[in-house]
């Protein structure tokens, strides 16, 4: 359960990103500018998943240092 919480704020994150591509992609008509804006874009979803990954990863290791306290 403890993990569903990250996914959804990278779920979030997924939409408002890309929403936000999509007003970018429809409100500017160069195309250089549109292809700068989508890389970027996917920059941020490479980010944003790299980041989800690595917080899972924080959560597991947090369940084995707790475990060897006591």
């Amino acid at each position: 359960m403890k993990y569903v919480t990250p996914a959804i704020f990278a779920l979030i994150g997924f939409i408002l990103i890309g929403g936000y591509f999509i007003l970018i992609a429809f409100a500017i008509e160069s195309l250089i500018i549109r292809i700068v804006f989508g890389i970027i874009s996917l920059i941020i979803f490479v980010c944003l998943i790299f980041v989800y990954m690595q917080r899972v990863k924080e959560m597991k290791e947090e369940n084995k240092n707790d475990y060897s306290k006591y």
